[in-house]
């Protein structure tokens, strides 16, 4: 068993974007397939930069503030309480556009 609190997790830069921080609630190896579960902080105006998993699906659920995520060259907005998943292979950018914190939980799995 294992409980985590997230306001005791130490902040740390997300892999695409350093100015971008992340709290993680599992860590790596804690759950078989499950490779995190995090929570994700974006400033005003930043983004995590186009990329793509080819061994994962991505799971975000938009706890507040918006957004835009581009899949596949295709925008969508992202607004609170809405899940999003991209699955493996799937070209995607997250950005906060909005004018406050953009707030997303945010696992992966292995495929």
């Amino acid at each position: 068993m294992r409980i985590t609190d997230l306001q005791q997790s130490t902040p740390q830069p997300v892999s695409h974007n350093p100015g971008i921080k992340k709290r993680m609630l599992i860590a790596p190896d804690q759950v078989n397939n499950l490779v995190y579960f995090s929570e994700a902080r974006f400033p005003v105006g930043e983004s995590a930069p186009a990329h793509h998993h080819n061994d994962m699906t991505e799971v975000f659920f938009i706890r507040s503030g918006s957004g835009s995520i581009e899949i596949n060259g295709e925008s969508y907005a992202m607004k609170p309480g809405q899940c999003i998943t991209i699955e493996p292979g799937d070209v995607h950018e997250l950005k906060n556009t909005g004018d406050e914190e953009l707030v997303v939980l945010y696992f992966s799995v292995l495929s």
